[in-house]
């Protein structure tokens, strides 16, 4: 998923975690009208990711140039260039931005899925996301923990999972993760099931 950013010193994620003072009322009630506070947001610095195309002036000047050129050498380091920053990025992804060996990375996904109690694969469980502290005023809507199947994926394993994220219209996941294998997995799935659909459909 790719998200345009418009500058600033962080970047700004604001979500709900409750909702307002209200019900049902019989004429004559006081109404409570204390303001809660519903509204947060997440914040996060931004974090950079560079990889290097050096080369000798001799060689994209004189000996790399022309008709006789085998390859065009700085197209080719610069595609090249952009392959090795996205291997970063996705490697980047599954782990974290915290921790002191980390801090240069963004804050991935071994934080963003975890509830503050559970240990991801590296042992650690994330008190924090975003700045705001799990748990507290916010309750669990920080909590994201990734369902681990732990057998067959079955359509109601998805809709399920889906529906669990959702909270009514306009507030669905749009963005489901998971590995390349779980991904294929699902893909055979209903793959099959499309061709077994085709079959019946033409006999």
């Amino acid at each position: 998923m790719r998200a345009d950013y418009d500058g600033g010193r962080l970047i700004g994620e604001s979500f709900y975690y409750n909702g307002l003072i209200g019900g049902p009322y019989n004429k004559g009630k006081n109404f409570d009208i204390t303001q809660p506070q519903i509204e947060q947001q997440l914040q996060f610095n931004p974090k950079f990711f560079e990889v290097d195309v050096t080369l000798y002036k001799e060689d994209i000047q004189v000996i790399n140039k022309g008709p006789n050129a085998a390859f065009k050498l700085i197209e080719s380091r610069m595609t090249n260039a952009y392959m090795t920053i996205g291997a970063h990025l996705e490697i980047g992804m599954f782990l974290e931005g915290q921790s002191a060996n980390y801090t240069a990375n963004f804050n991935g996904l071994t934080e963003a899925c975890n509830d503050n109690s559970t240990t991801n694969w590296n042992s650690t469980a994330y008190s924090t996301y975003g700045t705001i502290t799990r748990g507290g005023a916010v309750g669990t809507v920080l909590n994201s923990l990734a369902t681990n199947v732990n057998g067959t994926i079955e359509y109601n394993t998805l809709e399920e999972t889906y529906a669990a994220a959702s909270f009514g219209p306009g507030k669905e996941p749009n963005v489901g993760l998971t590995t390349y294998l779980g991904y294929s997995y699902v893909k055979e799935k209903f793959q099959t099931q499309q061709r077994s659909t085709i079959g019946a459909l033409a006999s």
